[in-house]
């Protein structure tokens, strides 16, 4: 059997090691923040609710079904009964055709939604006292006057008809 002689690779300069030292990572540059377990865990508590508490006082969240926006229907950019800051009187969008009176919806954006609606004949119609303000919800006086909001709807429609 012959046996051929073997051939010695080199070990690059870089990448050996002595025989009684162990390899250890390289440092960075940077310094690395360590956070500790309660601050991480603050954090994700925290930013949600801080999310949702800044979108809520901004107006942009909203769970009642409302719109923040006050005004007319689609393409209108203002309108209804605002006061420049984006909020109706009622907090809700204005009606554009008697199905979208709601019971949030209040007397005088009723009124601005339909200038051919008397406020008498629509307060007598809720059974309202004539002294009503402006920014009472339709669905209070509904409760006290016996009319519910689809009557309203329906009334409304053949008013502006």
């Amino acid at each position: 059997m012959i046996t051929l002689p073997r051939r010695r690779t080199r070990t690059p300069a870089a990448l050996r090691l002595s025989p009684n030292r162990h390899p250890e990572p390289t440092r960075t540059r940077t310094r690395t923040l360590h956070v500790g377990v309660a601050v991480y865990a603050a954090v994700l508590l925290l930013l949600p609710a801080l999310v949702v508490g800044a979108a809520m006082a901004t107006g942009r969240w909203s769970t009642t079904g409302r719109s923040p926006v006050a005004g007319g229907g689609a393409g209108s950019e203002t309108g209804g009964s605002g006061d420049g800051t984006g909020q109706g009187q009622g907090g809700g969008q204005a009606p554009v055709v008697p199905d979208d009176v709601k019971g949030w919806t209040t007397v005088q954006q009723i009124l601005d939604a339909f200038p051919e609606v008397d406020r008498a004949a629509l307060l007598a119609e809720l059974g309202a006292p004539a002294d009503t303000p402006g920014d009472t919800p339709v669905k209070e006086l509904a409760e006290v006057g016996g009319v519910d909001v689809p009557t309203l709807r329906d009334w409304l429609a053949a008013q502006t008809g």
